[in-house]
């Protein structure tokens, strides 16, 4: 079907994945699409639903993340009255984060 939507139209195309990861599976898609559909002039491709969503919110969490270890970073060098101090203490997150990962795997009874 054709729809119209801001006097243009357009034609959905959609498809639902599973087993795979949604960015993973768009990727290889938008790959292949490219490589072998050739559109003509005036037409264009536009990506939407799930994708659209993960796509804004990765964007947010670009902006949203360091700004959250700069508040910590802050916090920290309120706390410690030192920048040395702070900053020491902020790269231990990493550390941290695997250590995390790792015990809230399945596996984590083996550690």
């Amino acid at each position: 079907m054709i729809y119209r939507e801001n006097g243009r139209r357009y034609i959905p195309v959609k498809f639902s994945v599973r087993g795979r990861d949604l960015a993973g599976t768009i990727k290889n898609v938008q790959r292949r699409i490219a490589w072998k559909v050739h559109l003509p002039e005036g037409y264009h491709f536009e990506w939407a639903g799930e994708y659209d969503s993960l796509q804004k919110e990765q964007r947010c969490l670009t902006i949203i993340i360091p700004i959250s270890l700069l508040i910590i970073l802050a916090l920290l060098f309120t706390a410690f009255n030192s920048l040395r101090h702070a900053l020491l203490v902020l790269a231990m997150l990493p550390f941290g984060l695997t250590r995390g990962i790792l015990f809230a795997s399945p596996y984590s009874h083996a550690f």
